[in-house]
């Protein structure tokens, strides 16, 4: 660090604090642990000084010792200092509340409710016994107005849902950080050349009140039926004991970065190209809506849509329209909406068959082969091969593909359900 042109070199670690995972946060007092329902934070616990309500997500054998496993915490914190900070601090004394969280006796704990908002910032905060011990309310753009407190714990996480920094006041959102007190992110939208007419530097195009920060990547289901048959198709490709996929408050489909890159150590070939291309389907700067029947053709549609157009201005609209598909599946995107929509019927998903390389018999005979039967290769098919590939990626073209790239992702599918590949001949 250099203060008016002398170098000066110091740190001081006098609150450190240790994020082990999303779950668990250790600190001088103690540590927490967070619980979730889905993406969204509904319960804060406080630990008084012991480890015997850590077990998971903490990547430590739960059959050590508790000495082993304070020891695991301490090197993990130090290593994380030597590393990011590039010195070589003595860290035992700084991290002393970590050796002695040695005893399997953690003492009585703490448990705080968060009562959020329609935007998801804290409003209310309850104890364990229901008592109301903070109450919140937020300018427009996240700055404190009001915080009524009867008790010495105070919420970090307060406006949307987000830590704020005690030293900085800064929120944390995972990519960027906020400033409410002047209303502006403290870097760049990375998607800021899509709206030339706002400021990179905005929150939710100035518009807070009805809004969370948008990014525009989204894959979500029309209503819970939807939601149920997806997960059910993810399941049949990637295991019913995976936790690669939730929905997130906003009921987006959402991918676990640790269980992906766990997975991915074991998963089969297939199964890597499958992860990747969903993956980058809900990175897409596009909106994708999944609608799925459990036997019918007719899909009625009726929403709310909030997008914002190319000059960056927020537009909404009502949309109320019908939707009548010939075959098991289809990607579209409708002329009046912003978003495109995937309509599937999962009963003739189950009973349609493509056609199938033929097997040859003998010299001269050819006898024909079919595949598919199954459900979640169609619906494989609409994400990757028509949303992403086609609308998205634009590397789908109807007169210079070849079959075979027009149905490149639900070949994959089909090949890690043990079925023969499609031809493609037979796509429309």
């Amino acid at each position: 660090m250099n203060i008016n042109g002398e170098c000066v070199n110091f740190a001081q670690m006098n609150n450190p604090t240790l994020y082990t995972s999303a779950y668990l946060v250790a600190g001088l007092q103690g540590y927490t642990k967070h619980y979730y329902a889905g993406s969204e934070r509904v319960s804060s616990a406080i630990g008084l000084g012991g480890l015997a309500n850590i077990k998971t997500p903490l990547s430590i054998d739960s059959s050590e010792s508790w000495e082993r496993k304070s020891s695991s915490l301490r090197n993990e914190m130090r290593r994380t200092i030597i590393e990011c900070l590039g010195h070589q601090y003595r860290t035992k004394k700084k991290l002393q509340f970590l050796y002695g969280m040695t005893s399997p006796t953690a003492g009585t704990m703490d448990r705080y409710f968060y009562h959020p908002d329609h935007l998801g910032s804290s409003s209310w905060i309850t104890d364990g016994k229901g008592y109301a011990i903070q109450h919140l309310h937020y300018l427009p753009f996240g700055e404190d107005w009001v915080d009524q407190r009867n008790a010495s714990w105070s919420a970090p996480y307060t406006f949307s849902g987000k830590e704020k920094d005690v030293e900085t006041g800064y929120s944390y959102f995972g990519a960027r950080y906020y400033d409410s007190g002047l209303s502006i992110w403290l870097s760049v939208d990375p998607m800021s050349d899509k709206y030339p007419n706002l400021t990179p530097y905005a929150y939710c195009a100035n518009n807070p009140v009805i809004l969370v920060d948008p990014d525009g990547r989204i894959i979500r289901p029309y209503n819970e039926v939807s939601k149920t048959y997806m997960m059910n198709y993810l399941s049949k490709q990637f295991g019913n004991d995976n936790k690669l996929f939730y929905f997130n408050k906003y009921n987006e489909l959402k991918i676990n970065r640790r269980e992906y890159s766990r997975y991915m150590k074991t998963a089969s070939n297939e199964q890597k190209i499958l992860l990747k291309g969903l993956k980058e389907a809900i990175k897409s700067d596009k909106t994708l809506i999944v609608f799925i029947n459990k036997n019918s053709d007719k899909f009625a549609v009726t929403e709310n849509q909030s997008h914002y157009n190319e000059q960056g201005d927020l537009r909404e609209q009502f949309l109320d329209f019908n939707v009548t598909i010939g075959s098991s599946g289809i990607t579209l995107k409708y002329s009046k909406a912003n978003y495109y929509y995937l309509f599937m019927n999962d009963e003739a998903a189950k009973s349609d068959y493509c056609e199938a390389e033929p097997r040859i018999i003998g010299k001269d005979d050819v006898c024909p082969q079919q595949t598919g039967g199954e459900a979640s290769n169609v619906f494989i098919h609409e994400v990757l091969d028509e949303f992403l590939n086609y609308y998205d990626k634009k590397i789908i073209n109807d007169n210079t593909s070849s079959k075979k790239e027009k149905v490149y992702y639900q070949n994959k599918a089909l090949k890690n359900l043990k079925l023969k590949e499609r031809t493609g001949n037979d796509h429309q």
